[in-house]
C-alpha cells in the first residue's frame, strides 16, 4: 500500500466517523467512497466493519444511561432475523433490485418524516419490521441505518435520546455482524493490522464528533438527520 492509498484511508475514516459521532449513523456513506478508491469492495466492508464495531461500543457506553432500551426492544428482535436472512440472501446471489426498492423505500420515509410534523401512532406496532429491514439490508449492503433511523426519529423527540438510541439499536447490528464477518474471513488479520495503524485517526474522529454534536441545536441536529437519511438513499439507488 502506498502513502497516497493510505491518506485516502485515513481521509476516509476520519470523516466517515466524525459524521457518524455526530449523529449515531451513516459512516459508510461518508467512508466507503475513501475506501473503494484503494481497495476491493469486500476489503472495504470488513474494513468498515471493524470501526463499525469500535464504535458501537464506544459509544453505547458513553450512552448508555440515555439509551431507550424500551424502543431499541421493539427493533431488536427483527434486527437479529434482518440480518441472518439479508447475509443468507448475500451468499447466495446479487439482489440489485432490492436495492434499488431499498433506495426509495428510504427516500419516501424521509419525505414522510419532513412533511409530517406529527408521530405517527401505527409505529408503535412496526417495530420487528422496521428492525428486519435494518437487519436485512445491513446484511446485504452495510446500508441498514435508514430505516432503524426513520422508526426511532418517529418515536423519541429529544434529540440526546434519540441520537443515543440510534447508536444502540445500530449497536445490535454491528456486534452481531462482525463476527459473522470474522467467521466467514472478510475479517482477517491483515485488514485487523491495517485498522490498528488507523486507529489514532479513527479516536481523533470520535473526540472531534462529540466536540460538535455538544454546539448544535435540536433544529440543526434533525435537519442533519434527514438530509443524511436522503443521501443515504440516493447513493442505495445510484451505487
Amino acid at each position: 500500500m502506498t502513502v497516497v492509498h493510505f491518506l485516502v484511508l485515513i481521509a476516509g475514516v476520519t470523516a466517515g466517523f466524525y459524521v457518524n459521532t455526530i449523529v449515531g449513523f451513516s459512516a459508510a456513506l461518508v467512508s466507503f467512497p475513501f475506501f473503494l478508491l484503494v481497495m476491493n469492495i469486500r476489503d472495504a466492508v470488513g474494513l468498515e466493519s471493524i470501526f463499525y464495531l469500535l464504535s458501537s461500543i464506544i459509544l453505547t457506553f458513553k450512552n448508555y444511561k440515555l439509551i431507550n432500551r424500551k424502543v431499541v426492544g421493539e427493533l431488536a428482535i427483527g434486527i437479529v432475523i434482518g440480518l441472518i436472512a439479508g447475509i443468507k440472501l448475500l451468499k447466495s446471489g446479487d439482489p440489485i433490485i432490492l436495492k434499488k426498492i431499498f433506495g426509495v423505500f428510504v427516500l419516501i420515509m424521509v419525505a414522510y418524516l419532513y412533511f409530517h410534523n406529527r408521530k405517527n401512532k401505527h409505529f408503535k406496532r412496526l417495530g420487528i419490521l422496521f428492525g428486519f429491514a435494518g437487519g436485512f439490508f445491513s446484511g446485504l449492503f452495510a446500508t441498514g441505518g435508514p430505516p432503524v433511523v426513520a422508526y426511532i426519529y418517529n418515536k423519541i423527540d429529544e434529540n440526546s435520546v434519540m441520537r443515543a438510541s440510534i447508536i444502540g439499536a445500530l449497536g445490535v447490528i454491528n456486534m452481531i455482524k462482525a463476527p459473522m464477518l470474522i467467521y466467514s474471513g472478510i475479517i482477517n488479520l491483515p485488514l485487523l493490522l491495517l485498522a490498528l495503524c488507523l486507529m489514532p485517526f479513527f479516536i481523533l474522529a470520535i473526540i472531534l464528533g462529540h466536540r460538535t454534536y455538544n454546539k448544535i441545536n435540536e433544529e440543526v441536529f434533525r435537519n442533519i438527520l434527514l438530509l443524511l437519511l436522503m443521501a443515504s438513499g440516493i447513493s442505495i439507488i445510484i451505487l
